[in-house]
């Protein structure tokens, strides 16, 4: 009997540790995905995003790994530190010197769920919708 519970005690740790390891930053409710979405025709070869928690915070000089870049059409998921105040300054430059700046005001929850945020980059300037992003006035 003693052995038998020991084995379920096994397995059930094994069951959460798999469980926290398997879930990634989509599942957290602290942070905040922050989507690049390359519309331009040149791939996206450094992306800078900045935001404030205490201090800045900032994914530079470059957020992509060395040598990635982000294809014509294409997208890459990055995560907002939690936290935050709410701005986040992004800046984008591609392959053909294409240069684009937005800074961006969002809420963490809307209508009581954390969404995503979409950082559009045309080749000339960055749109951002969702999490109610709005540009400053």
């Amino acid at each position: 009997m003693k052995q038998r519970r020991l084995s379920i005690l096994v397995v059930l740790s094994i069951c959460m540790v798999w469980g926290l390891l398997s879930s990634g930053c989509d599942l957290s409710p602290r942070s905040k995905a922050l989507v690049i979405v390359n519309d331009s025709a040149n791939a996206i070869d450094y992306v800078a995003i900045r935001q404030y928690v205490s201090g800045a915070k900032m994914a530079y000089p470059n957020a992509l790994a060395n040598g990635e870049t982000i294809a014509a059409g294409e997208s890459k998921r990055f995560y907002l530190a939690p936290y935050g105040d709410n701005t986040v300054y992004v800046t984008v430059d591609d392959d053909a010197l294409g240069s684009a700046s937005v800074s961006f005001t969002y809420d963490y929850l809307v209508d009581g769920l954390n969404r995503s945020i979409t950082a559009t980059y045309s080749g000339t300037e960055i749109s951002v919708s969702g999490s109610n992003a709005q540009l400053p006035v």
